[in-house]
């Protein structure tokens, strides 16, 4: 199993989250985003997948295998 994090939970975010957490070979670690709007929508959509405002945090984390970032359209 892949644990993975996410940065954005914007527009596209949440497809990419859904289809992530769906996925039996990912476990979902940690999402990152500066909006606390979305941070909490996505932290009570996945209760069990942390939240952060910190990129960093995705980095420092040693057992996160893969980031996926998805950044806004513009």
């Amino acid at each position: 199993m892949v644990e993975v994090g996410q940065i954005g939970i914007g527009y596209w975010g949440p497809n990419l989250l859904r289809n992530l957490y769906a996925n039996e070979n990912c476990k979902v670690k940690l999402i990152v985003d500066l909006s606390e709007e979305r941070r909490l929508y996505a932290k009570n959509l996945y209760p069990s997948v942390s939240v952060s405002n910190k990129y960093n945090d995705l980095l420092d984390d040693k057992d996160i295998e893969a980031i996926i970032i998805s950044t806004p359209v513009d």
